[in-house]
Parts: structure tokens; sequence; C-alpha cells
């Protein structure tokens, strides 16, 4: 049995010059959405993650090395990919244009 796993990532880049508890809006980037029953709550967006369609589990993890600062985004987890919660955009392309293969 093959197993696909995709990336996730709990610092998505805003402005890429700022560090995660800088961004001007830290939603779309922070793992800390809150705390229930024992359990965190994650909230936030990844951006173009080709294989994430087809993966039987999206692993998430820090892009970087976190500072005391940042503790919301200091997880690591994974989660599967059809999830309750999980909501996946994908958009078809193809580098040769429809029906150019």
């Amino acid at each position: 049995m093959t197993w696909w796993v995709a990336p996730g990532k709990t610092d998505v880049k805003g402005d890429r010059k700022l560090r995660p508890h800088q961004q001007k809006r830290p939603d779309p980037l922070s793992a800390g959405g809150g705390k229930a029953q024992g359990c965190i709550i994650v909230r936030g967006a990844k951006a173009h993650n080709s294989i994430a369609a087809y993966a039987d589990e999206i692993l998430v993890t820090p892009t970087r090395l976190l500072t005391k600062e940042e503790g919301d985004w200091a997880v690591a987890f994974a989660i599967p990919g059809d999830a309750p919660g999980i909501r996946q955009v994908v958009v078809a392309s193809s580098p040769h244009g429809p029906g150019n293969n």
C-alpha cells in the first residue's frame, strides 16, 4: 500500500521580511486558534500545495526555527486530507494548456 503525505506549514509567509508574530494579519498563519478540552484549534491556510488533493495525510510543521514569541506556530501534527473542517480548493492546470499534453 502506498501512503501519500503532503506538506503543510504553520507559518505560511505573508510579508517574507517579517517573522510570524510580526505579520499584519496572523490568522492565515496561526496554529494558535485556541484550546478546547486538551486539544489545540488550528486556523490557517497553505497555498500552492500540488499534491494535497491526492494525499492521505497532511503533515504540518513550521518552516523555520521559531522564537519564544512564536509559540502559537510551534506545533507539528498530521491530519487526514479529508478530515472534517479541512477544505481544499483545487484548480486543474497544465503547463501545456488544455488538451495539449
